[in-house]
């Protein structure tokens, strides 16, 4: 072990002060270093870190005065842009009026009650703002806070407010909508708009009109859910952050790896329904009465492939059966851009659809070329769907001039949106119980699952999963039009490069 002389001993500590002191410095401006030097994980009193997905949060908060964001249960949301930023701008200006709703009463209380706790006890906020501290001589209990303020006001600094009351009188100049929206709030058109005629008659008239702000805080409940209605507003701006983000990686890795989301997953899917996962962690949203997919159609599917897991390949084409491979392609291996996905279907005697190998990643053309070599050996007499548009039909005209594997070229444009003959045709097959879906007690591979999420999302006007337009092409393999060079492979005809 190292000695330090006396002399090293206060270098070291005058490093670190001075070293605090600029990040005192900082955090009086910056709401991350705010953070990370004030606020502590309320489990282990540790300093908290803010992730990029919390940055950005605190980013668009900056930008808008009317934001709505949604994100999976235990992200963050209460912790970053209901406390820390709540004290971070009341020790900026002590004169900010907040209101703060929740779901229930004992909620905001608890939300306010925490904010109280550092206010009067934090030593770390007190060095970044010395002068916030509780007016003696004014409210201070579980629901009405004043600090100190060089202004005059009726109204507290920190105001709960109860969703569904009425506090007309009262002024802020920044309302958090933490969690207002549940399950009971959200299950009934009548419920949903009770929550709107509540909202409109409530809080707009209480923001100042020069400076008046409001966030939105929510989970996925419903696409007609108070939130969702306001994001279909111009004034506000919305922003989903699901526990993955699109390239599948988590968004909040340091909490939640992979193990933990598969857990939570697990934890979610009670008899064998994907629905609370896509809800609850993917913020996606459906509603019994307008979804294209019905979800006992996925839960039938499901028990009829209760044990089955995903087949790497086969060793030959089951007598009387046919194998079709949708492929989507996403041709830049960018951040942004689409995955590459390949979903092959076996097709039985019967008419039954299983999936037995989906993939999704980014690859480059010759990566593309290459799996679908892989993919012919593994699935023997697999027939090749794959999408021809625009920039992906030099890959198809390629692969049809160098190989021997059967490959069709399918153009897609309005024909997807079709109803009879577009990816609401899979519906049909779905309604007649003629899916099995592999999966273990209700989980599937999580390739699989995006499958699925993506079946449950589905609606014709917006853009259609990748995983859901491979699974389209593979199912109508055996019905789709067929060019002039005819083969018979099955019911269709292919024009089969170099057969």
């Amino acid at each position: 072990m190292v000695q330090l002389s006396s002399a090293d001993r206060q270098e070291l500590q005058a490093a670190y002060e001075l070293s605090e002191q600029r990040h005192i410095a900082l955090a009086r401006t910056n709401i991350r270093a705010f953070v990370s030097y004030v606020m502590r994980d309320e489990q282990t009193g540790a300093p908290v870190d803010l992730s990029a997905m919390h940055s950005a949060w605190h980013y668009l908060a900056d930008q808008y005065d009317r934001l709505i964001i949604w994100s999976f249960p235990e992200s963050g949301k209460t912790a970053n842009l209901s406390v820390a930023r709540t004290l971070f701008k009341l020790g900026r200006n002590p004169s900010t009026l907040y209101g703060i709703c929740s779901g229930s009463d004992e909620m905001a209380t608890k939300i306010a009650g925490l904010c109280g706790q550092y206010i009067s006890d934090s030593a770390e906020l007190h060095r970044v703002f010395p002068n916030l501290r509780p007016d003696r001589n004014a409210a201070w209990n579980s629901d009405r806070m004043t600090v100190v303020r060089p202004t005059k006001s009726k109204d507290p600094s920190i105001n709960v407010i109860s969703v569904g009351s009425n506090f007309q009188g009262s002024r802020f100049n920044e309302v958090i909508l933490d969690d207002i929206l549940n399950y009971a709030n959200t299950r009934t058109a009548h419920m949903r708009d009770e929550m709107e005629r509540w909202y409109l008659a409530s809080v707009p008239g209480r923001l100042n009109p020069q400076n008046g702000r409001a966030v939105l805080l929510a989970n996925a409940f419903h696409p007609d859910d108070l939130a969702h209605r306001l994001a279909k507003n111009s004034r506000w701006k919305a922003y989903k952050f699901p526990i993955r983000r699109k390239d599948g990686t988590p968004f909040w890795p340091e909490r939640w790896g992979e193990e933990s989301i598969r857990k939570r997953a697990a934890e979610l899917m009670v008899g064998g329904s994907v629905w609370e996962v896509q809800r609850q962690l993917m913020l996606q949203v459906r509603s019994d009465e307008t979804s294209r997919f019905q979800e006992a159609w996925i839960k039938h599917a499901m028990a009829r492939g209760e044990g089955k897991d995903m087949s790497y390949g086969l060793r030959v084409l089951p007598f009387g059966c046919k194998i079709f491979i949708g492929t989507d392609l996403g041709i830049k291996k960018k951040e942004t851009s689409a995955k590459t996905v390949f979903f092959v279907l076996l097709i039985h005697p019967n008419g039954d659809r299983e999936p037995l190998w989906v993939e999704g990643k980014k690859r480059l053309s010759p990566e593309i070329k290459a799996e679908i070599e892989k993919l012919y050996l593994r699935f023997p007499g697999g027939v090749f769907i794959v999408e021809n548009n625009q920039a992906q039909d030099y890959l198809v005209q390629d692969m049809h001039a160098s190989t021997a594997i059967p490959i069709y070229g399918f153009t897609t444009g309005a024909n997807k949106a079709d109803p009879t003959f577009g990816v609401e045709a899979m519906t049909a097959s779905f309604a007649a119980g003629k899916w099995i879906i592999p999966n273990r007690g209700g989980i599937c591979d999580p390739e699989i699952q995006q499958w699925i999420e993506g079946l449950y999302s589905y609606t014709p006007t917006a853009h259609v999963s990748d995983y859901v337009m491979a699974g389209w092409f593979a199912h109508v393999g055996e019905t789709i039009p067929m060019g002039k060079l005819p083969p018979k492979v099955g019911a269709a005809n292919l024009k089969l490069s170099k057969w």
